[in-house]
């Protein structure tokens, strides 16, 4: 299947067909267009992109372009957020209340002491 014939798909990789499927599903989640092409070999699986895309397939492959982090975890009573985040959160809205509590004591301090 070719998307787009004026931007000709090239081959990226190719490789034993179970890490080819890694390598294609880290470039779909970086939303660049993917086919499986024929391998040399059998049970091996080439990787190919539109040739406009080579730039972005080397900053995915290379690590420089980092995938988003999962904030969200799926369970059996839906999704929720990660403990870590979760924790974050909490810790932050103490450290706020905390010193806005040491803030207001300040002031009311300088007020009413003078």
């Amino acid at each position: 299947m070719r998307f787009d014939e004026d931007d000709p798909f090239v081959a990226v990789w190719e490789g034993p067909y179970l890490d080819a499927e890694l390598i294609k599903l880290r470039l779909e989640e970086a939303h660049i267009p993917v086919d499986f092409g024929d391998a040399l070999l059998a049970g091996h699986a080439r990787v190919e992109v539109p040739r406009s895309y080579l730039d972005e397939v080397n900053d995915v492959v290379s690590g420089a372009a980092a995938p988003w982090p999962e904030v969200s975890e799926h369970g059996p009573s839906g999704v929720r957020v990660k403990p870590g985040i979760d924790f974050g959160t909490r810790a932050i809205a103490a450290i706020l209340a905390i010193s806005l509590i040491i803030g207001s004591v300040i002031i009311a301090f300088t007020i009413f002491w003078h």
